[in-house]
């Protein structure tokens, strides 16, 4: 059963219809340059004969969708690649045009998601390098799953580079979990919910760490 999800995510930005979470006290620390954020997903049951369920992870440089942002596809790819369930895919992507401007798949990771009560973590990672035509990087780091053992990163490069802005200033944990979403089966998830977020220096050393425990709604309106 084909659920182009990167057509509904698309969709979803467009029509803006994300629920907002309930706003903690978060503020970004001056001289941020690199934000990481911990993710923990809960399974309730994979189901490989219907290709679920299938999510979607949201992460932007500013608080809202002006700007090309990133998606972590967990057990579905798709564009540029032809819909295929299971394993997991990294896109950028352009709203002023809709497009699609870069992806990362892997080619280890391909297994379908198909067990009871499995939890996922990783860490998402966007990075302002100083570069004046692509600043900002985003990677995929730190996995452990049951099905997938540990991943990240997909490709022999760390991180997939693309235009935006040349600082973090209007980064936002909020618009992350707004965006997120269970494109599929959502049933079938216990629960999906960014943990931590680290704000770093231009050198990637720690200098505030804010534990939000913040839930994506499965069942957005």
């Amino acid at each position: 059963m084909s659920r182009n999800l990167s057509f509904l995510a698309v969709a979803a930005l467009a029509l803006g219809t994300c629920t907002e979470p309930a706003r903690a006290q978060f503020k970004i620390a001056p001289g941020v340059m690199e934000i990481q954020e911990d993710w923990k997903l809960i399974i309730a049951q994979g189901d490989p004969t219907r290709d679920g369920p299938q999510i979607m992870t949201y992460m932007s440089p500013v608080g809202n969708a002006s700007t090309p942002y990133a998606w972590f596809l967990i057990n579905v790819r798709d564009r540029p690649n032809p819909y295929t369930p299971g394993g997991l895919q990294v896109q950028i992507w352009d709203p002023s045009n809709d497009t699609l401007l870069a992806s990362a798949t892997s080619t280890i990771h391909t297994e379908a998601l198909n067990n009871s009560n499995e939890t996922i973590t990783w860490t998402q990672k966007m990075v302002c390098t100083g570069s004046s035509t692509q600043p900002i990087t985003y990677s995929i780091l730190n996995g452990i799953s049951t099905t997938w053992s540990t991943f990240g990163p997909f490709t022999t490069a760390t991180a997939l580079s693309f235009a935006g802005p040349t600082n973090l200033n209007n980064y936002t944990p909020y618009e992350s979990v707004a965006r997120s979403r269970v494109g599929w089966m959502a049933n079938n998830v216990t629960s999906m919910t960014l943990l931590t977020v680290r704000q770093c220096d231009k050198n990637g050393k720690v200098n505030k760490t804010d534990n939000l425990n913040l839930s994506v709604n499965l069942n957005p309106q």
